[in-house]
């Protein structure tokens, strides 16, 4: 409970340097537990240095089928740009448990990724693997703002505008993904984002009007 308390001070302190030592302690004593993975990972998002990466793939050596391991060394590899890497991670994890839709949504982007390089090869079956596993996590996620916007996007980067349009207007029609109860302003909301691409795509295509219109319609402070 002490060294919890430690941890709990210093990230709310701002202090990572410690926060981290503190979490990755408690990650060795107990590396099947959830709650820990995401304090984790909350951690590791402020922090200054990549110390978790040795970290994780030592760990990694000592527990192979641990699914946050997996994940968390996939996203080190996608964020770092090894794209291969980051892919055999997530395939691996995807084969323990092929339910789990955040998977299929990082394999999606994976290969949409790798579409998106300048010097790779059989870009259009990459763009198609891209769309069948974000088709299936749309099957695993249900039909929701938050899925209709991740499809958008993708599509967004891989420059199939109207179809990143289709999904972009899809979403605006559906309510957050996250209800929440007390406020009528959720935070899970991503209209504005949603309204923001939307316009980016009008202005670039020289719609000035429709760009203002959705601009003006759901970008209101």
């Amino acid at each position: 409970e002490c060294e919890f308390l430690c941890l709990l001070g210093s990230f709310f302190n701002g202090d990572s340097y410690h926060a981290y030592n503190s979490v990755r302690d408690l990650v060795m004593k107990d590396v099947k537990n959830s709650a820990i993975w995401n304090m984790f990972n909350l951690v590791i998002m402020r922090a200054d240095d990549v110390r978790h990466n040795r970290f994780l793939m030592r760990l990694m050596s000592r527990n192979p089928d641990n699914l946050a391991l997996g994940i968390l060394n996939g996203h080190n590899c996608l964020v770092a740009g090894t794209y291969k890497y980051s892919l055999g991670e997530y395939m691996s994890v995807f084969k323990q448990d092929s339910s789990n839709p955040l998977i299929a949504l990082m394999l999606g982007l994976t290969f949409c990724h790798m579409a998106c390089q300048k010097f790779s090869a059989k870009k259009h079956s990459l763009v198609v693997q891209s769309c069948a596993f974000l088709n299936t996590y749309k099957e695993l996620r249900g039909d929701c703002q938050e899925v209709n916007f991740n499809l958008g996007r993708a599509m967004h980067q891989l420059n199939l505008l109207p179809a990143a349009l289709h999904y972009y207007k899809k979403a605006l029609d559906l309510g957050p993904s996250v209800q929440e109860e007390e406020d009528n302003q959720s935070i899970f909301d991503l209209k504005c984002e949603i309204a923001f691409n939307i316009s980016l795509i009008y202005q670039n295509a020289g719609n000035f009007d429709m760009a203002r219109m959705y601009a003006e319609k759901y970008i209101v402070i």
